[in-house]
């Protein structure tokens, strides 16, 4: 058996930016290991404040929920991974 640590960073690790996983702090989800994922980070203009807006996933990666917070709540957190991809997904949408 062998473990594969990648130990070289790309940047500074606690830059807020998309992609950025966050344990989940507080609840039944902080017992059971979930974790938020930085999937965007909403415009100053067109809101009161930026808005982080965050994928919920368990343990295993698996989506369980959605939540948002002001973006200056995640300034002093510390990322506990990254998730690569997430700033280039690009969806389409179609007319039913």
């Amino acid at each position: 058996m062998r473990i594969h640590t990648e130990t070289i960073i790309r940047s500074n690790p606690m830059e807020t930016r998309v992609g950025n996983v966050y344990a989940k702090r507080g609840g039944r989800g902080a017992a059971q290991g979930q974790m938020m994922v930085l999937l965007h980070i909403t415009e100053a203009e067109k809101y009161e404040s930026e808005r982080a807006l965050m994928l919920i996933i368990t343990k295993e990666g698996v989506p369980c929920g959605v939540t948002q917070y002001s973006f200056s709540y995640l300034e002093d957190k510390c990322p506990i991974a990254f998730v690569e991809g997430i700033s280039d997904i690009d969806l389409t949408m179609v007319s039913l």
